[in-house]
């Protein structure tokens, strides 16, 4: 059951109602697009800050409906593409894609807190399409999150994401700080202790293997894999960094391959299966998962995605504005990645010794 504000209640009893639609939108990169069907935008503060709804008289919604079900409700939303905000190459590159649309309906004579709003629906985005200036977006339901996973399997292979809570490696820890305590960063636990990268990238991360506190100047930092930094009263390792801030595209073979110019000595599995995002160019803020990483003796890195990216790249002696990449490592989910790679067997989330469905129908004849 819905319930309203006092003066909203009042207002709904009324013969003539001046009720506007409103919808407000939050992409997963946390932009923030708001829209009335009203014929003037409208200023109004849900709760969580004033801002400004556009007036959007050409967007529509199929009914709204909800089941006291566990299914997946879906509506549609169309319209045509009047906002600046929103273009055909956001809406491809899958900027909208699983954004959180709530619906609600407002007093537009009255806009102040004490009339408040009717709250209607909140919904996930799902399919997105485009045709000739008019955009139709799938929108469905919150009980959708039911049908995810949301317990651990038990598998061979690790079963949380690199660089997640449960998985506890820093793939891009803090800067080194001066006059700051540092602890142990034990073996085989990327949780523990401290970890810090350089001021200005050297392909290295720094591990403590000495707490204590660090000098009053960054130090000259020893970049031999292994080889140890004093820092005050700290001692740091060397170790492969696990992010790669900055790379421009030096060649483009097409979407989803590329060169780039990271010139390093990490092994090719590092990075295989790690994210690639970019940071300039038509692609800006879309992230791919790399698929191959092959690394030059001399450099430079070649890189293939699993998925191509939406827009053409930028890259190459023709090529006067390159697209600028920052990449991180991935990981294949094994025991010998996560020992070798991350010295963080601790923390695997697998069950590499679990029996496979073969062992299930031996028989003491079968072979071996």
């Amino acid at each position: 059951m819905k319930t309203f504000t006092a003066n909203m209640d009042a207002h709904l009893t009324q013969r003539a109602l001046t009720l506007a639609n409103m919808w407000k939108l939050t992409r997963e990169d946390q932009t923030v697009l708001a829209f009335t069907d009203h014929d003037q935008p409208l200023d109004f503060n849900d709760g969580e800050g004033t801002i400004r709804y556009e007036a959007n008289a050409g967007m529509t919604a199929s009914a709204l409906s909800s089941s006291n079900e566990l299914r997946v409700d879906t509506q549609d939303a169309a319209g045509m593409l009047t906002s600046d905000r929103i273009t055909v190459e956001d809406l491809r590159a899958g900027r909208y894609d699983n954004a959180e649309i709530k619906f609600f309906k407002v007093n537009w004579n009255d806009l102040t807190a004490s009339m408040g709003n009717i709250k209607m629906k909140i919904t996930k985005t799902g399919e997105v399409r485009t045709d000739n200036g008019r955009f139709t977006v799938e929108l469905r339901s919150l009980s959708q999150a039911y049908s995810q996973k949301i317990i651990d399997l038990v598998q061979p292979a690790c079963g949380v994401d690199l660089g997640s809570a449960k998985c506890k490696v820093r793939l891009d820890p803090p800067e080194h700080e001066v006059g700051t305590t540092y602890t142990v960063r034990e073996d085989r636990d990327a949780g523990t202790g401290s970890v810090v990268k350089p001021i200005v990238f050297n392909d290295r991360h720094f591990k403590a293997s000495v707490a204590g506190v660090s000098g009053s100047d960054e130090p000259t930092w020893n970049t031999t894999l292994g080889g140890l930094t004093i820092d005050g009263t700290v001692t740091w390792v060397a170790e492969r960094a696990l992010t790669v801030p900055e790379v421009e595209i030096t060649e483009v073979i097409d979407k989803g391959e590329f060169w780039v110019n990271y010139v390093g000595d990490a092994p090719n599995n590092l990075f295989t299966m790690g994210l690639i995002e970019a940071l300039t160019g038509r692609n800006i803020g879309i992230k791919r998962e790399i698929k191959d990483f092959d690394m030059a003796s001399d450099g430079p890195a070649k890189i293939k995605t699993f998925l191509p990216f939406p827009f053409a790249l930028q890259g190459g002696v023709t090529s006067t504005a390159p697209d600028t990449m920052t990449f991180k490592a991935g990981c294949e989910k094994g025991r010998d990645i996560c020992k070798l790679n991350f010295d963080n067997i601790e923390n695997l989330h697998g069950f590499p010794d679990l029996p496979g469905n073969d062992k299930m129908f031996l028989t003491p004849n079968s072979p071996g």
